[in-house]
């Protein structure tokens, strides 16, 4: 007979460098609301793949990580030609 592995506990603390992880995640209304767009819209753009959009499913529940949301709107901004972005790289 197998023994079963005890298993863990939902409720659980995380360790701080885990929870730190677990903070950069927006659920997808969090996400919209972050992007101003609409849930409905986050989820179509995932259906369709277009904009390329990163995101993590888990289940039934859709994630976006906090960084790759701002580099999303770092590809969608748009400047005047000639000036340079915030971060002083290279203007488009």
């Amino acid at each position: 007979m197998k023994t079963q592995r005890p298993r863990a506990k939902q409720n659980a603390p995380l360790p701080p460098e885990l929870q730190r992880l677990r903070d950069r995640r927006l659920r997808r209304q969090a996400a919209a609301t972050y992007l101003g767009v609409t849930p409905e819209t986050l989820s179509n753009w995932a259906i369709k793949g277009t904009p390329e959009l990163a995101y993590i499913r888990i289940g039934r529940t859709t994630f976006y990580d906090i960084g790759e949301l701002d580099r999303f709107l770092e590809r969608q901004t748009r400047r005047p030609q000639g000036t340079q972005p915030a971060d002083g790289g290279e203007a488009r």
